[in-house]
């Protein structure tokens, strides 16, 4: 996955909030912070996955669905860290 110089401020924090389309940890992280990914991955949420799964199609077409996903996860979990969440 590319990286560039927001994805790297944002690794390190979670309210950094620059984003660069041409880049793909920074759609797979719009994905992560989207209200999408709260309701399939938190246990707050309705759990339901479908419209997580269709933005990560649309936002990450050219990358293997598995390792989007995972990127997408990644992001969850890192930015949940950041603010003391589990």
């Amino acid at each position: 996955m590319t990286s560039c110089e927001h994805c790297t401020k944002a690794s390190t924090s979670r309210w950094h909030g620059g984003y660069q389309m041409h880049c793909a940890g920074c759609r797979a992280r719009a994905c992560a912070r989207s209200l999408a990914a709260f309701h399939a991955l938190d246990a707050k949420g309705s759990g339901d996955k479908e419209p997580l799964r269709a933005m990560v199609r649309r936002l990450l077409p050219g990358m293997p669905e598995i390792d989007a996903r995972r990127a997408v996860r990644d992001w969850w979990l890192r930015d949940r860290e950041h603010i003391g969440i589990e």
